[in-house]
């Protein structure tokens, strides 16, 4: 679940949408939010933040379904990696 979790987090999406839609713009420019509005527009920049808000999301849920002990999950709530404990 940690390695899925690792590799799900790794996908630069908005890289992947300016290469797909302009890809010279990317090498040229860099990533930026600006470089991916030009290139994707309002709407693709507006799925490019939806995709990397759910990519956290997820990554998180899964790494802390992988980590089996209490204390390295109070750990990683310490350093605010996951949410508080209800």
């Amino acid at each position: 679940m940690l390695a899925l979790a690792m590799l799900l987090g790794s996908i630069p999406f908005g890289h992947i949408a300016v290469r797909l839609r302009a890809p010279g713009r990317a090498r040229d420019e860099g990533i930026g939010v600006e470089t991916i509005r030009r290139a994707v527009g309002w709407p693709g920049l507006a799925l490019v933040v939806a995709l990397n808000v759910a990519k956290g999301f997820v990554t998180v849920w899964l790494a802390k379904g992988a980590l089996p002990t209490e204390t390295v999950q109070r750990l990683l709530r310490n350093a605010g990696v996951l949410p508080a404990a209800k």
